[in-house]
């Protein structure tokens, strides 16, 4: 279900969307998020809102879930002027996240250096992450991703040890036992 207040351009504009029973592939999805425009009074800044409030997915075996949550804010930094031109909007976002993975390990998550969004670039291509995953051997590390091109590459920080990583590499169904 979705719920539009009003257009997207007029303050307070928001969108609400409910997934209830939703599902893809034996994939569930429960919970809710909104995105409001949060402009300030005067200013010709678009700010956009997204928080999202106990977003569970269901994995096909029926007894893991991932949860999410995020209060994040989107700044429209380029682009507004070309309103039907959308291939030269940028915007940043900056917020926090949290939930728990799969086997219930609860995580939380802040972007301190923002996170530029470009529609011409499907990776995320600039932006500092601190992670904290309390009462883990690894408690804390950062997530820093390569803000000179747009690739699936970044880098993860923990205990001192930056290790590099590929994106297309962690979700790829394993091939081992095929024929």
């Amino acid at each position: 279900m979705a719920a539009v207040t009003q257009d997207f351009t007029d303050t307070s504009g928001k969108a609400t969307i409910t997934f209830n029973d939703y599902a893809v592939e034996n994939h569930w999805l429960s919970g809710s998020f909104s995105i409001e425009l949060k402009k300030p009074a005067g200013e010709e800044e678009y700010i956009y809102n997204l928080l999202a409030q106990d977003i569970v997915l269901h994995l096909p075996d029926s007894i893991h879930t991932l949860v999410w949550n995020c209060n994040q804010n989107y700044y429209w930094v380029e682009g507004r002027d070309t309103p039907q031109n959308f291939d030269d909007d940028v915007f940043e976002v900056l917020g926090t996240a949290s939930g728990t993975d799969i086997d219930g390990v609860s995580y939380s998550c802040k972007i301190l250096e923002a996170i530029p969004l470009f529609r011409y670039c499907a990776w995320v291509s600039g932006g500092l992450v601190e992670i904290d995953v309390p009462g883990q051997d690894i408690e804390d590390g950062k997530i820093m991703y390569n803000s000179e091109a747009c690739d699936p590459f970044f880098n993860l920080e923990f205990n001192g040890m930056v290790f590099t990583e590929n994106l297309l590499n962690m979700y790829r169904p394993s091939l081992e036992g095929a024929k």
